[in-house]
Order: structure tokens, then C-alpha cells, then sequence
């Protein structure tokens, strides 16, 4: 696994490199560094790999392995899995003894408002230069690309770009699965309560990983 500690260096010199972003890069911490993902939360054996699209930046948002606070992708994917517990700490122990394992397509915290949208960019750089080799280390044999970041973060990593060329839009293939050698690619809508008109695309998706 790549360390927190070099993936923290990987985006400063994405920054130093495109100043233009500098005010919306927050690189003081890493949530993964920070909630020592890596350490407590990766099984032994990653079964499925869920992945989302970046760490939360708004302060009242929640970030899905902070134990003290529940709510956002964390209360979505549990309850898609019908994972329950007395706390979130209990519900993250269940979500990992099944397997799963879920981590960001852009491990930094990026403030969208002050530049508009996720740059694809940063996007493209933390596909190629991170997510790549954290692939190679976990090797799921099931991915759950949860919106439309994580889709455009597979499609630049080599072995996934041709078979997922054709999907130009995650709303149009929520749901759909594609297979590559032994890496099965499930695609889904973002689950939050902007996506509800997809929920019945998004249920067919935490199916195929159930």
C-alpha cells in the first residue's frame, strides 16, 4: 500500500504544479491519514471495494470512516448492505468483517465552491498516480464505482479505460456491470438524497455486491 505519508506528498506536487488550484487543495491533513484508514479498516482480504468520489468538505458533513459522527455516504451504504448496529463504530466493524472495504478516487480535500466543479485534472492525476497502485495492492475482485468521479477515475487507469469507454455518463449506466479479466466493475449513481430518482439503479448495484 502506498503510505498516507506519500500520498500526501503525491498531492502537493500536483499542487506546486498547477498553482491555479492551490486555494482549493487542503493539504494540512488526509482523512485517511487522520481516521488511520489504512491501519483499522482495510481487511485482510478486500472482497469488494467501494468507490466514492472524494473526502466531504463542508465542516458539517460526514466522513464515512469518522466513528464520532454518523450520517451521508456512511448511513447510505449501511443501510443499502443492511448493516445495523448500536453505533457507527459497530456498523464499520460488520462492514469490515464482510469484506468491504471503501476508499476516495481523490484522497485529498478539495473545496468545490471555490472553483466551481472536481478539476479532472486532479481527478486524472489521482487515478494514474495513486488509485492505480492502490488497486494493485488491495485487488478486489469486485468494484462498486459510486458516481460519476469514480467512473472517470477508472476510465484512466489502463486496464479498465477501453471496457468503460463507452460509458459517457454514470445516470445512464447505473446498474450495469462490465467484467475485466478477473475485476468485475459494478456502476452506481452517487446514493445521497439528490439521487433519489435513481434509487431503484442504485438498489440493483448494492445487489450485485450483497
Amino acid at each position: 500500500m502506498l503510505s498516507p505519508k506519500l500520498i500526501l506528498n503525491r498531492y502537493r506536487e500536483f499542487a506546486q504544479s498547477n498553482p491555479k488550484y492551490g486555494d482549493a487543495i487542503n493539504l494540512t491533513y488526509l482523512p485517511l491519514q487522520r481516521y488511520q484508514v489504512y491501519e483499522r479498516w482495510k481487511p485482510k482480504r478486500v472482497r469488494v471495494l467501494l468507490l466514492a468520489e472524494s473526502p466531504p468538505w463542508r465542516k458539517r458533513s460526514v466522513y464515512f470512516y469518522n466513528e464520532q459522527r454518523s450520517g451521508g455516504l456512511s448511513k447510505a451504504v449501511f443501510k443499502q448492505l443492511s448493516i445495523k448496529g448500536e453505533s457507527k463504530s459497530k456498523k464499520l466493524r460488520e462492514f469490515k468483517r464482510r469484506h468491504f472495504f471503501l476508499t476516495d478516487t481523490v484522497k485529498c480535500v478539495f473545496e468545490k465552491p471555490k472553483i466551481g466543479s472536481m478539476p479532472q485534472e486532479l481527478v486524472r492525476y489521482s487515478a494514474r498516480e495513486i488509485l492505480q497502485d492502490e488497486l494493485l495492492a488491495l485487488r478486489p475482485r469486485l468494484i462498486l464505482a459510486l458516481g460519476a468521479t469514480a467512473l472517470a477515475g477508472l476510465k484512466q487507469i489502463g486496464r479498465f479505460s477501453s471496457a468503460l469507454g463507452r460509458y459517457h455518463s454514470i445516470t445512464a449506466a447505473s446498474g450495469r456491470s462490465v467484467t475485466v479479466g478477473k475485476t468485475t466493475l459494478i456502476l452506481s449513481v452517487f446514493p445521497n438524497d439528490r439521487n433519489k430518482q435513481y434509487e431503484k439503479s442504485i438498489k440493483s448495484a448494492f445487489h450485485m455486491i450483497g
